[in-house]
């Protein structure tokens, strides 16, 4: 076994040599052109800002990570003008829609089911649940915990959510 020396250096310039300088500065224009356009979402930008990132680009498609499905739920209710504002600040990446996953989870935009037809998936679903289909976990998924739906959501999201559930009985109220 060879005890070769390399100093600290070497190593990183190994480790960094593939990444371009130019590619760098992208990541970094899109990381600034991100945050800002999250932070101009009235109530809940600034959180939506802090509890994701930008995992890939991919086909158009935006893999977005979050730490918590509630504020998968908020980035689904703001798309539209997320997407908006990405095709305003940033037209030359051509970002067509947005896809989550939770922090931990291997979320990939191919594979798996996404890239069967509806007729090959119901087929997945009945081979490896039974007829029913369900309550039953497909393609590796784990089955929802029980107590699951009694778990506390963060402080943040209960607050943000309350104010939703208030807003919406003022409105119909006002019907």
């Amino acid at each position: 076994m060879s005890k070769d020396v390399y100093s600290a250096a070497d190593v990183i310039n190994t480790v960094f040599s593939g990444i371009s300088v130019n590619d760098m500065q992208n990541a970094q224009h899109m990381s600034a052109r991100w945050k800002d356009i999250l932070v101009s979402i009235t109530g809940c930008g600034q959180k939506l800002a802090d509890h994701s990132k930008i995992i890939d680009l991919k086909n158009g498609v935006l893999l977005i990570e979050t730490d918590h499905p509630g504020w998968i739920q908020l980035f689904e209710m703001h798309r539209a003008y997320i997407l908006k504002g990405l095709k305003m600040k940033i037209p030359m990446l051509e970002i067509k829609s947005l896809s989550y996953r939770l922090k931990g989870a291997r979320g990939e935009l191919h594979g798996g089911m996404r890239d069967l037809t509806r007729e090959e998936m119901e087929a997945a679903v009945e081979k490896q649940c039974g007829s029913s289909g369900a309550d039953c976990a497909v393609s590796g998924e784990k089955k929802r915990p029980e107590s699951a739906e009694n778990a506390e959501l963060p402080p943040e999201l209960k607050t943000i959510f309350d104010r939703f559930k208030k807003s919406m009985l003022t409105n119909k109220s006002k019907m």
